[in-house]
């Protein structure tokens, strides 16, 4: 008895973790640069691999003025996307928050990797191991999006803000 109820239990943890992986596909509302709500999920889906500046942080252009790059990205990440994106998000993991982290795509092209190829996100190298280091090597070079100026790296940004810095 006691045999069949850990196989029971152990099934059902399958089932859970087979749900949890099923694709998520729909109209997209984007929430920030790296963030973005699809139509009928209730949680919002972190774009996997990928890190996008703040809604509230300031980066510096070409000539050195400041500018919300947070809001430039979530305008970049919206017109990837455009007004009416229908995505498909593989579920990759949950952050810390809950949010789902998921690898999304547009007629079958990683968002995430546009992001990171247009300029207006980093390869968060923590958690995407390098995945999408080459376009921001590339990014970086020819100088896009944010890289035309100076940014800082949103992870650096948030722990300043966070450590009182």
């Amino acid at each position: 008895m006691r045999a069949s109820m850990i196989a029971a239990a152990v099934l059902l943890g399958m089932a859970s973790t087979v749900s949890a992986a099923q694709p998520i596909a729909g109209r997209v509302e984007v929430v920030d640069g790296d963030t973005i709500k699809v139509d009928g999920t209730k949680e919002r889906v972190r774009l996997f691999g990928i890190d996008a500046p703040e809604s509230r942080q300031s980066c510096r252009n070409a000539a050195g003025l400041r500018y919300l790059c947070g809001a430039r990205a979530a305008d970049a990440l919206a017109q990837i996307v455009g007004r009416n994106g229908q995505v498909a998000c593989e579920e990759q993991d949950r952050d810390r928050y809950g949010r789902i982290v998921a690898i999304c795509r547009l007629d079958g092209k990683d968002i995430g990797a546009a992001m990171v190829s247009g300029g207006w996100a980093r390869d968060y190298a923590q958690y995407s191991h390098g995945r999408y280091a080459a376009r921001e090597a590339e990014a970086k070079a020819k100088r896009r999006g944010a890289w035309a100026g100076r940014w800082q790296a949103p992870w650096e940004w948030r722990r300043e803000r966070r450590d009182g810095g």
